[in-house]
């Protein structure tokens, strides 16, 4: 029978004791304000597990204040306490089977937790699992199990990543490991971006790179920046390093814009927004300073967005 996720009562799971295959009740999965949780039975066999996952599906559709429970544990947490490598794998190939036949919505976010939670736990063996996961979760798969592999062992994961064949995959493992390096290791997570290559996620890595390593040491990041030999990637680390910049130096930043980045929409935006930044603290400099631009699109995109700072402001006095 077809299982959807609209299907599955949350209610039933909570006040309904089912006998498992050795012949103990189960736990009851408790909502919040029901009171501490009895622990989770560890299941025994594929009866179980097809058990669990059931009730798993079901908690993905909590309403509010049932996302965790009294002791501010998530449910998802607090159903799958104590189970082990094993258990996951089972998890995550009868939930592929189901995805694969159409017999479970919303089964993608579920698998990316119950993946996380497996690699927390041993990503080696989780690693193992994606290749039987449903095509359509594969790329998110990669990129989630890189990202938690790196928090415990970034070596590893790398590892891991570049061992993969060359294409999407690999793409979005490289990027699961740039989100998490970006904060750490900037740099880092800059050139792991490039390896990655034309992904959406990998912009993503290299926005959240520059901001965090301009907002900590802009010239250092400036400098770097000036060195890429790929010209489009140079533009946009530097325009990324003058916005963050812009908040210390606004008009330092808005030069560094001008000198290194070739007129364009990159351009454009970066000076709309260190625009925003000096009328923040200086609405008769920004007003200065805009009208000395060259007619045109940039010229008018800047005092549009001034008259709209100055709009807000009017509202909020």
């Amino acid at each position: 029978m077809t299982l959807l996720v609209a299907a599955v009562g949350v209610a039933g799971w909570a006040h309904r004791s089912e006998v498992l295959s050795h012949g103990e009740k189960a736990p009851q999965i408790g909502v919040a304000g029901g009171g501490a949780t009895a622990p989770q039975a560890r299941p025994e066999g594929p009866r179980d597990h097809q058990r669990l996952l059931e009730k798993l599906i079901a908690s993905m559709i909590s309403k509010p204040g049932e996302e965790t429970g009294s002791e501010g544990e998530s449910r998802f947490h607090q159903m799958i306490a104590g189970l082990k490598s094993g258990d996951f794998a089972a998890l995550t190939e009868q939930l592929a089977a189901m995805q694969r036949r159409g017999d479970v919505v919303g089964g993608h976010d579920l698998q990316m937790k119950l993946l996380g939670a497996w690699a927390e736990m041993n990503p080696a063996e989780a690693a193992t699992a994606l290749s039987k996961l449903a095509t359509e979760d594969q790329p998110d798969a990669c990129r989630t199990l890189a990202a938690t592999w790196t928090r415990n062992d970034p070596d590893e994961a790398l590892a891991w990543a570049r061992g993969l064949p060359a294409g999407d995959l690999r793409g979005e493992a490289l990027t699961g490991i740039g989100h998490e390096e970006a904060f750490a290791n900037p740099r880092r997570a800059i050139e792991l971006a490039q390896e990655a290559g034309a992904t959406p996620g990998a912009a993503e890595v290299i926005d959240q790179a520059v901001t965090t390593w301009a907002a900590s040491d802009a010239q250092a990041a400036m400098t770097w920046g000036k060195e890429i030999a790929e010209p489009a990637l140079r533009e946009k680390v530097l325009a990324g390093v003058a916005v963050s910049w812009a908040d210390r130096d606004p008009y330092a930043a808005a030069n560094l814009v001008i000198d290194s980045v070739g007129e364009g929409q990159l351009e454009e935006n970066s000076l709309v927004g260190i625009v925003q930044r000096i009328a923040l603290g200086d609405m008769a400099g920004a007003r200065d300073w805009v009208a000395q631009f060259p007619e045109g699109r940039m010229r008018e995109r800047a005092e549009a967005e001034l008259v709209r700072i100055t709009e807000r402001a009017t509202r909020i006095a």
